[in-house]
């Protein structure tokens, strides 16, 4: 029989520094960035004063005719 190989004494030699090990993800999972959501209301005066504002862009009118709510 034949000996088991012994390791060198002397150790690995040292050839710099080490890249850092990469940093254990939980779950390894892509999460989205957080939005600010705007509430409800908001968004739709948003959306109605744009497309109120592009109708006027679009008729070239100075004055707009008064709005009536039917609901008063």
């Amino acid at each position: 029989m034949k000996p088991l190989p012994v390791r060198p004494v002397d150790g690995i030699a040292n050839t710099g520094t080490q890249a850092p090990l990469p940093r254990p993800v939980a779950g390894r999972v892509m999460h989205p960035l957080p939005l600010p959501t705007p509430d409800a209301h908001d968004l739709v005066d948003a959306i109605r004063n744009a497309a109120f504002q592009r109708m006027l862009d679009r008729l070239d009118v100075q004055q707009p005719l008064p709005v009536v709510d039917p609901t008063a």
